[in-house]
């Protein structure tokens, strides 16, 4: 649309702010806001169109405000309209984004009974995109984690770490081994860092803290020297600027 009918519905809404096509007036005017990656306007407009509740604008106006707020960080506003687009949604392309948007932002909030309640039926969905599927059952596996539902959340972690290739599947791995660990399986907790570190992944991160997690082990189990060795490497291999360096310092401290 043309600056001309963007002045042109500006000076409607100014002279009718009341007027019987204000609707249609917000609705067009956030559409150029769109097309000119006008986040201020966009926001306005969706605002306006959702003052007037179950307006055929609705479902638009709502993903919008939601991305835009998720994006501000203002994830409370953001959870609240991808739950009520949930129930407004008429495709099953925007219910799918409603339901991770609301997992996303209870995430974000901590609310982890919300993110399971979202993730939960999103992954029942059909035709479910790879990656879509795949950040919902991350959310729900620390969800479960942080709710201490450890067989529900190991379930999604075994089904992530299938694919070291993505950030959640090689986190996925380490989680496994860190789970099986802290309930006292140290033998199997064993096995599965080893097997990741077989494996291989491209994110350095999770491959040092499977180190690191061999070397808990090893510590636990009286090979210290060990333990000592796998961190000295680690230390002298792994450059990023993280808190890696700080695990492996606290480490070789207590195998003094």
């Amino acid at each position: 649309m043309s600056t001309t009918a963007k002045n042109s519905l500006n000076r409607y809404l100014q002279t009718y702010p009341q007027g019987a096509y204000r609707l249609h007036a917000h609705h067009y005017l956030s559409q150029i806001a769109q097309q000119q990656n006008d986040e201020e306007a966009l926001l306005q407009h969706a605002n306006a169109l959702l003052e007037y509740p179950d307006n055929s604008y609705s479902e638009e106006a709502l993903l919008a405000r939601a991305q835009i707020c998720y994006n501000r960080q203002q994830f409370a506003q953001a959870l609240a309209d991808y739950k009520r687009l949930q129930t407004k949604a008429s495709t099953a392309a925007t219910r799918q984004q409603a339901m991770l948007g609301t997992a996303r932002s209870a995430a974000a909030v901590g609310d982890d009974v919300e993110v399971i309640n979202a993730a939960t039926p999103l992954l029942d969905e059909s035709k479910l995109l790879p990656e879509v599927e795949t950040e919902a059952r991350y959310l729900r596996a620390k969800a479960y984690l942080s709710h201490r539902a450890n067989d529900r959340a190991r379930a999604d972690l075994q089904s992530l770490a299938q694919d070291t290739r993505t950030p959640q599947g090689a986190e996925a791995n380490y989680l496994l081994g860190q789970l099986l660990l802290d309930e006292g399986n140290v033998t199997a907790a064993e096995q599965e860092v080893l097997r990741f570190i077989d494996q291989s992944t491209p994110h350095a991160y999770w491959l040092a803290r499977g180190f690191i997690l061999l070397a808990d082990i090893y510590a636990k189990t009286d090979r210290k020297l060990e333990a000592r060795e796998y961190l000295l490497s680690l230390q002298q291999n792994y450059q990023a600027n993280d808190d890696i360096a700080s695990m492996i310092a606290s480490r070789l401290n207590e195998l003094k």
